[in-house]
């Protein structure tokens, strides 16, 4: 049985090809392993029968993410089982600011950024969701453009839940609480940010007029 992988599974059979399974600096076990993974790849693709791992098997520490906290395991399974797969080698564009979005995205593997933009053009960087972390869960239930733009910084895989899903899956109360408390987690991040962005203002001095003046 292949193991997980973070990464597309066509992608590892792809780069299993490109590796000679007799090489003498390779030992047994790793022949063997290339071997399967050569052998899986062209069943795959001369078999369309043969199922593709599950998202739940292949990333096994989202069963743990906040926005799952106290389901059933058998929600969590047909959860993750149902979404699609956005994989990106390299750093890209996953949703732009003022767009519509189409569902929501958990970080299976990799990073990513959270850019607000203004009206003058100017970005800032509100955030580097990593992995386990959701977003584009409140613009689908409140079916709003995005709020900020997103971007995978570097390899990233995403799992993608549509629209339909997310609203489905809302009717749990318990999901719909970990959607409000990742928010919540969230209001609290960003208010933090703003006081320490009043404290230090933007030439880089301490604001001592910000701090409370103490009697005696």
């Amino acid at each position: 049985r292949i193991p997980p992988s973070p990464f597309d599974a066509a992608r590892s059979w792809s780069l299993a090809r490109h590796v000679d399974c007799n090489k003498p600096n390779l030992c047994r076990d790793d022949q063997r392993l290339l071997r399967c993974l050569k052998s899986t790849h062209v069943q795959r693709h001369t078999n369309p029968k043969i199922p593709r791992m599950k998202n739940s098997v292949r990333f096994p520490h989202l069963m743990k993410a906040n926005v799952l906290r106290d389901l059933s395991d058998d929600f969590k399974t047909r959860f993750l089982d149902d979404c699609l797969i956005r994989t990106f080698e390299q750093s890209g564009a996953i949703l732009t600011q003022g767009d519509a979005v189409t569902g929501m995205y958990i970080i299976a593997h990799g990073s990513v950024e959270i850019v607000s933009i203004n009206p003058e053009g100017q970005t800032v960087l509100i955030h580097l969701s990593r992995q386990g972390e959701v977003f584009g869960d409140i613009e689908s239930l409140a079916d709003k453009p995005a709020a900020a733009s997103c971007a995978a910084a570097g390899q990233t895989v995403l799992l993608f839940a549509p629209k339909p899903m997310v609203h489905k899956a809302v009717r749990d109360l318990t999901f719909l609480r970990n959607v409000m408390a990742v928010n919540y987690d969230r209001l609290v991040r960003d208010n933090t940010t703003k006081f320490v962005d009043q404290l230090i203002g933007t030439d880089g001095v301490f604001r001592f007029d910000f701090l409370p003046i103490r009697a005696g």
